[in-house]
């Protein structure tokens, strides 16, 4: 990518930063008495939500996913083509909406629900987020992938097609896939993207050793780490191996240079629930330094997609708080960083 493609790009990830919601906005929507009025805060806000018409914790998630599919999709207009930073933008979102297909396909979940929290993108617009959603199979969620060329669905084809599907195999074929598209495009990328993809692939090992601590033997596991981050896998798999959980946390975190990430791995590491949210606002703390070091780092652009997906985990906290009755909602790490 030439140098003024990106400065042309990291400017316009800027112009769309200043359309993101305030940190106020986000922190009324969290106590919102009743959803009526969280409707009415987001409607002022900019959420595509029509007035006089009755609202629904549905059509607020929708409301929540076009909001941001629109951000991206104005974003993407100014990719040339073929460069590797489509992949560092919207690949981790693609990830993360087949997971919850699969997930749901597994569980027998309802549509809507396989959706909730999800934003779509260029490759998996709403139209196919739906499509898949309708599927009652991981088997049918990997075809239609295959079908539509997308790159995370070879992989997910062959644990599909088992004679007993394994959810866990599943997932694992997920980052497998994603790992090697990201390593395929950090080689057309800057050297701050490249730093950013081998912490990504980095974070995927120590979340995948954590997973596989209990189930395999350090050879193995250290066999099924990738390749192309900074930490040796050696190091990870030994970590991995220690007999108590906050030992082997503490020493996954050990591996990770001083700093928000470290700390976010040491406090929520055993947090099944929160250690993603702890990490994604460790990460956005990071790129908001280095974006305040230099504005036009294409690190911006990262930064605001990853604003993004913090800001519709938030709108779908408040949202479901009110389902469930207005349960008061403590702020979690990601409201220190939107």
């Amino acid at each position: 990518m030439t140098t003024a493609g990106l400065t042309a790009l990291t400017a316009r990830a800027r112009g769309l930063s200043t359309h993101l919601l305030s940190r106020p906005t986000l922190e009324l929507a969290l106590a919102a008495p009743d959803l009526e009025r969280l409707a009415l805060l987001l409607r002022d806000a900019g959420l595509p939500l029509a007035s006089g018409h009755a609202v629904s914790f549905e059509a607020l998630e929708l409301a929540a996913r076009r909001w941001a599919a629109d951000k991206l999709a104005r974003l993407a207009r100014w990719l040339p083509d073929g460069i590797g930073i489509a992949e560092l933008l919207f690949g981790d979102e693609d990830r993360r909406s087949i997971r919850a297909m699969v997930r749901g396909a597994t569980a027998g979940a309802a549509a809507d629900l396989r959706l909730a929290g999800l934003i779509p993108t260029p490759r998996l617009p709403e139209r196919l987020l739906k499509e898949l959603a309708r599927q009652s199979s991981v088997k049918s969620v990997a075809a239609l992938l295959v079908a539509w060329q997308h790159p995370l669905g070879p992989g997910l084809l062959a644990p599909a097609t088992a004679d007993e599907p394994d959810l866990f195999a599943a997932e694992r074929a997920l980052g497998t896939a994603h790992v090697a598209a990201l390593e395929t495009a950090s080689k057309k990328v800057d050297r701050g993207l490249r730093a950013w993809t081998a912490e990504t692939i980095d974070l995927e090992n120590m979340r995948t050793a954590l997973q596989l601590a209990t189930r395999v033997s350090a050879d193995e596991l250290t066999a099924s780490l990738h390749a192309g981050g900074r930490i040796p896998r050696a190091w990870i798999g030994e970590a991995a191996g220690l007999e108590a959980l906050d030992a082997r946390v503490q020493a996954l975190a050990a591996l990770v240079p001083a700093g928000p990430i470290q700390d976010a791995l040491r406090r929520y590491g055993i947090d099944p629930v929160q250690i993603d949210d702890a990490l994604l606002a460790a990460r956005l703390t990071v790129l908001h330094r280095r974006a305040r070091l230099d504005p036009l780092d294409a690190v911006t652009v990262l930064q605001f997609a990853l604003r993004l997906r913090a800001q519709v985990t938030i709108l779908r906290q408040a949202i479901w708080r009110l389902a469930l009755g207005g349960v008061p909602i403590v702020p979690g790490p990601l409201m220190e960083v939107v």
